[in-house]
């Protein structure tokens, strides 16, 4: 309360928890971001905020991991992530080691021959503003089925068990894979095995 005028002075206090505990993170200075940039489960990148001394050991964490792209005809490349371990893992005969040293080289062809930037851009994909690109509803009929990053939707999945010969068209007109009814795999993935009983 001040002396001469008789008002009260107001603070407010932000209360930040943790994320990851559910407790409260006493010092502002102790409040630290762990940014998700890919999950299985998002669409779209997000911050969980955390006490700094809960995330400490992240930062010594030494898993060594294997970036893959995988190319399969009339799909778009899927970058995936695995362990060493797991990597050497789908070498049945033979080692990951061996098979590496053995393989191919591969170089991505080159966009342009303009200069590169530091990051493998090019000075024309650097000075040129990128353009807004509208997500992808999924869940329509329009885009159901088609082969995508990130997690089916229960919304997706019931689109293509609703439509699944009009979704299969469309695929098979754009030069997609068709979702079979007899792969095992693509039955679980839409939630198709209704269908596949019928």
């Amino acid at each position: 309360m001040r002396a001469e005028t008789g008002e009260r002075l107001m603070a407010r206090k932000m209360v930040v928890f943790s994320d990851l505990t559910g407790k409260e993170i006493g010092r502002p200075e102790n409040v630290a971001q762990l940014r998700v940039l890919q999950h299985p489960e998002l669409d779209t990148p997000v911050r969980l905020d955390v006490d700094k001394y809960e995330v400490l050991n992240l930062a010594s964490t030494n898993v060594e991991l294997v970036t893959l792209e995988l190319v399969i005809p009339d799909t778009p490349p899927e970058r995936i992530v695995l362990t060493v371990e797991d990597f050497g893992k789908l070498f049945q005969s033979g080692n990951a080691a061996e098979a590496l040293k053995s393989a191919s080289q591969y170089a991505p062809d080159p966009v342009d021959d303009l200069p590169r930037a530091r990051f493998g851009a090019s000075v024309a994909q650097r000075s040129a503003p990128k353009p807004a690109t509208a997500k992808i509803d999924y869940s329509s009929l329009e885009h159901a089925g088609t082969p995508h990053r990130g997690r089916i939707t229960e919304n997706e999945k019931a689109t293509v068990r609703a439509n699944l010969d009009a979704v299969n068209d469309r695929l098979r007109e754009a030069g997609q894979r068709v979702i079979d009814l007899e792969n095992p795999e693509l039955v679980a993935k839409y939630d198709l095995e209704v269908l596949r009983q019928k």
